[in-house]
């Protein structure tokens, strides 16, 4: 058996350009490798400056919120009331929340009748009484008529 020369050898060159193909495709996955961390790298750095300038925004937005709060305490009442009512109004409705709705709604009105009807029993007895008091009071005798 004789050595063969790979130079001469037939199956030198296959060998040869699958090694090459190797190495290249090595170098691309480190390439690409690489490439990967940066991307990832600059894209951790954007996010935590995104947070950043988001948590001062919001640190900025509360503050000036309590300072108009403090400063203009019913015109805030009325802006929050106006925004729940809009966001109540645009929302969709589900059925949870209806349900939620029917039945605050049910408890108003009973809150409102049984209001009412307090102030018509209170208005009803505070009438009694006066006219009891009245009734008690002697009138004043009627002026005898003018001859003339």
């Amino acid at each position: 058996m004789s050595k063969t020369d790979p130079e001469t050898d037939d199956t030198s060159a296959p060998v040869a350009a699958l090694r090459d193909a190797g190495s290249r495709a090595r170098e691309g996955l480190e390439q690409a490798r690489r490439k990967g961390r940066e991307g990832m790298e600059q894209a951790r750095r954007k996010a935590a400056d995104a947070v950043s300038a988001t948590r001062e925004k919001s640190m900025r937005a509360a503050a000036e919120t309590n300072r108009l709060f403090q400063e203009h305490p019913i015109a805030a009442v009325a802006a929050a009331a106006a925004a729940g009512a809009v966001l109540g109004i645009f929302l969709p409705r589900f059925n949870v929340t209806s349900r939620v709705g029917r039945f605050a709604s049910r408890a108003v009105k009973a809150a409102i009748a049984t209001e009412a009807t307090q102030l018509l029993v209170t208005g009803v007895a505070d009438a009694a009484q006066a006219s009891t008091a009245a009734d008690a009071t002697p009138l004043p005798p009627p002026a005898a008529p003018r001859e003339g």
